[in-house]
């Protein structure tokens, strides 16, 4: 790892460990971490706790600026829920009580990449 950050194969590397992916899937800037990879909900936070920890870098995990450093809006977040939704009732009750549908970005793993380095080089 370099003073800006860990290398994209290095990112993989953490990303295939978490997963369990096998090293004969290709992985590129754009796969996408929750569409492609199948990383969501809860296992998509853990994903970014061990990022933290492996490359020493805040991501705003801990102090509630996740959403500053990903440029997130009020109504998007990086992963789904892992529950299981009845999607008709839960449309239901965002309509009742005034909330919109939330938006998923799709995390892609150089997105993933370039926030870690530019987090690093902050510091």
């Amino acid at each position: 790892m370099n003073a800006r950050g860990p290398s994209f194969e290095e990112v993989i590397a953490v990303i295939r460990e978490f997963a369990a992916i096998r090293p004969d899937r290709e992985i590129t800037t754009d796969t996408r971490v929750e569409a492609d990879l199948g990383i969501t909900g809860d296992d998509g936070i853990d994903l970014l706790r061990t990022v933290e920890a492996r490359f020493d870098v805040n991501i705003g995990l801990n102090d509630g600026s996740l959403r500053s450093v990903f440029g997130l809006e009020e109504n998007e977040y990086l992963f789904g829920s892992e529950g299981l939704e009845v999607p008709f009732l839960s449309g239901l009750f965002r309509w009742i009580s005034g909330n919109t549908d939330p938006v998923i970005r799709d995390l892609t793993v150089g997105e993933l990449l370039a926030t870690i380095q530019r987090t690093r080089s902050r510091r």
